[in-house]
C-alpha cells in the first residue's frame, strides 16, 4: 500500500481544540491514514492512502469537512 502525504495551510484555528476537531474528522473518510493539524503554525499535515491521492474528488470532502467545522483549506501540496 503506497502513501502520499498532503500539507495544507488551514485559516481561522485558535486553539489546539480547533486542531483536534479536524484531525478527528478527517481520520474519519476511508483512505484517511492519519491527520496532524497544527494550530501556531496553521498547517495540516494529511497520510492519505495513494488511491485517496490520485481522486480528485477526494480533496473536495476533505475541503467541505474543514469548511463545515469553520475554517478555509489553503494550498494543498502534495
Amino acid at each position: 500500500m503506497g502513501t502520499t502525504t498532503w500539507t495544507a495551510h488551514i485559516s481561522g484555528m485558535h486553539c489546539g481544540s480547533c486542531a483536534m476537531n479536524i484531525d478527528s474528522a478527517l481520520e474519519e473518510l476511508d483512505g484517511v491514514i492519519d491527520a496532524h493539524t497544527d494550530y501556531r503554525s496553521n498547517t495540516l499535515t494529511l497520510r492519505v492512502k495513494a488511491e485517496f491521492s490520485t481522486n480528485l474528488e477526494n480533496e473536495k470532502k476533505v475541503r467541505e469537512i474543514v469548511a463545515g467545522l469553520g475554517y478555509k483549506m489553503e494550498k494543498v501540496e502534495r
